[in-house]
This record gives structure tokens, sequence and C-alpha cells, in this order.
């Protein structure tokens, strides 16, 4: 738009001689910034030239590679959106040169602002609605932001389908797998092991192959916080397995089935409760409200259904346990005390025997207890 003619020795093949051609393609002067392919991933497609009272050179360039974003957010993945960035600037010694206009050319595009008392456009959107590299994108939008620089922003919704079908669904089979072993006989030790440790290492491949197609800095993803939770649930079912085979190596079956409903009930429902939570507090945009809502209600509700049932189901058994656990406690109480009186009736027999009586009755206590 600008053109400075004491500046034009600057593109000139020989800058001392002013009739010399200049050197320079017009989109030599342009340049993507973040465009790293390099000079593989340019191509002209096209130029025009004319020459009236003025003498102008039009190029078409296309770029076609790779580009560098930075600063994406993966909090919400795969329930997430991207907007990647494009900077289209003139680059030294054009800027000297030359000024940049942006120009809505399509049918497609759609002036957004203009430039305040003037008639040069500051943003143009062009209406996309295409789908790419696992993303919905929904429009093209580039603004002004100086005389040397465009910014063209592009926002996408990723389709949660592949992520959730490669990795989510998967998952709640195994942690499944991993809750339902505690359904197994109590004498069953092997199979319930073994489907536990299968259910965790089948987990913790499925996180390897996740966290390698994502980015190793910033916040952790929703889903892999639900992977970490996985496995930590299935640790747990584990210990129960555990705990539950001492039990019942005690002949105390009582307990074996009371951990197992525990876990199987319980932390079952706090598992799913814990990842419901966990996405409503990184409030997704692209997770609809209402159907979080109803999650925790209905969360919540399996945990306290849980918990009531395995009160309501060993209410009695529990009575009975505390009932003798209490019978106990009195007994020992009441043998100790036994134990402290006679301690002290002795004393005052010690105290009222002579020395020589008390030495006699030492060597018949020693003798009784020999």
């Amino acid at each position: 738009v600008r053109y400075d003619p004491s500046a034009e020795k600057l593109f000139r093949s020989d800058p001392k001689e002013p009739s010399s051609p200049l050197s320079a393609n017009p989109y030599d002067s342009v340049e993507v910034l973040n465009f790293v392919s390099g000079a593989s991933g340019r191509q002209d497609v096209g130029s025009m030239m004319m020459k009236s009272s003025t003498f102008f050179r039009s190029t078409s360039i296309l770029f076609s590679g790779s580009f560098d974003q930075s600063g994406f957010d993966m909090t919400c993945y795969p329930f997430d959106m991207k907007t990647v960035v494009f900077d289209i600037a003139l680059i030294h010694p054009a800027t000297n040169v030359f000024d940049v206009q942006l120009i809505c050319l399509n049918e497609e595009a759609e002036v957004m602002d203009r430039f305040e008392g003037s008639d040069e456009v500051k943003t143009c959107s062009t209406a996309m609605s295409t789908s790419a590299n696992g993303f919905a994108w929904d429009s093209f939008v580039c603004t002004m932001v100086s005389n040397t620089t465009i910014r063209c922003e592009m926002t996408g919704v990723r389709d949660s389908i592949g992520p959730m079908k490669d990795y989510f669904f998967p998952s709640v089979i195994f942690s499944a797998m991993g809750f339902c072993s505690f359904k197994l006989g109590i004498h069953l030790a092997m199979p319930r092991v073994a489907t536990t440790m299968i259910a965790l290492l089948s987990l913790s491949n499925l996180r390897t192959a996740l966290v390698g197609k994502l980015p190793t800095t910033g916040n952790i993803s929703w889903l892999e916080e639900y992977f970490l939770l996985s496995m930590v649930f299935m640790f747990v079912n584990l210990a129960g397995h555990i705990l539950s085979l001492y039990y019942a190596a005690q002949k105390r079956e009582f307990m074996a089935r009371v951990i197992d409903n525990v876990n199987f009930l319980v932390f079952g429902s706090v598992f799913v409760l814990l990842n419901v939570v966990e996405l409503a507090r990184r409030r997704c945009e692209q997770v609809s409200q209402l159907v979080l809502i109803l999650s925790l209600i209905l969360g919540t509700l399996l945990v306290v259904c849980s918990i009531a049932f395995i009160v309501a189901r060993y209410k009695m058994e529990i009575q009975d346990l505390h009932k003798k656990t209490t019978l106990a406690a009195k007994a020992v109480a009441s043998s100790r005390l036994g134990r402290a009186n006679e301690s002290e009736e002795d004393a005052k027999e010690r105290a009222s025997l002579a020395p020589g009586e008390q030495d006699r009755k030492d060597n018949e206590d020693d003798t009784f207890v020999c």
C-alpha cells in the first residue's frame, strides 16, 4: 500500500545503480512467522504483472506444512477447543518500503470490523465448516495487528469420539474387571488377584499410549487424571483382596464379606463420583452443564445408597460383633482389676509378717512358681 521510492534501492540488484531492476519477488517480502517447514513448503501458485501509470506485481503463494503452535490448554482433553494462530508479516527491509492491507477477497469472506474513520478492513472472517486433524473448524478470522502484521486465527472443537473410543471405553471395561473381581468366591484367591493385576497393567499400558500423544508440559488433562485414579483404585482393590484373604484364612469370613462388598460397592461408587467431580471442576465448555449436574447427583446418590446398603446388610452382625468385643474388653478389664486387687492383698499380707516369715513366704512363692 505504502511505497517509498527513496528506499527502493534496498531491493535493487545493484543499489548503486538506480536503473537496475528489482531483484526480489513480492512473496520474498512476506513471511508466515510460525511456518517451520521451510522453502519446501512454499509454493508459488501464480503471479500477475500490470503496468499503467504505476507498475504492479501480484503473486499468490501457498504455505503447506507445519506451523509452530504453543500454549495449548489440555485441561479438558478430550472435551477441549483449540485456537491456532498464523502471523503474516513483512520482513525487514520491506517494512521500510511497504505497508500491509487486509482485504476480504472471496464471497464467503465477511468484514467484521473496520478502522475508525476509514474504509480499511480491520477484521475479516471466512466460514470454514470443515473437519481436519480430529477437529471441527468453525471460521478463519484475520485481524490487522499493525501496519506490517496480520494475525489469523482458526478455532476448532475436538471430536471427542476418537479418544473416547480408543482410550476411555476400553479403560472402563478394565476398571469394571477390577471391581467385579470381588464377586468371585473368597477361596478363588488366584483368579481374584490375577484379574485385578491384569486390569492394572492394561490401564497402565493405555495411559502410556495416551501420554505419548499429549504435550509433556502444562496442566494434566482430565483423561490422564482419570487413568491415574483408575490405577490408584486398582491398587486399593489389590489391597482389599489381600485383607479379605487374610480374614478368610483366620476363619473370619464375616469380615471378608464386608471388605468385598465395601470395595465393590462403596469404592466403586466413590471412583465414579471423583471422576465426575474432577470433570466439573475444570469447567469444560464442551461438556453440558446439565449432564454434569445430573451426573453429580446420581454419583452422590450412588455413594450414599452403597453405604446405606452395607450398614443395613450387616447391621445385626456388626451389633453382635460389637457386643462380643465389648464383653471381651470388660473381661480383660475385670481380670486386670482382679490381679491388681490380689497384688494389693499380697502386699498387705507381707507387710504384716515378721522379717523371717517374709523370707519363708518368698521361698514358698518361688517354689510355687517353679
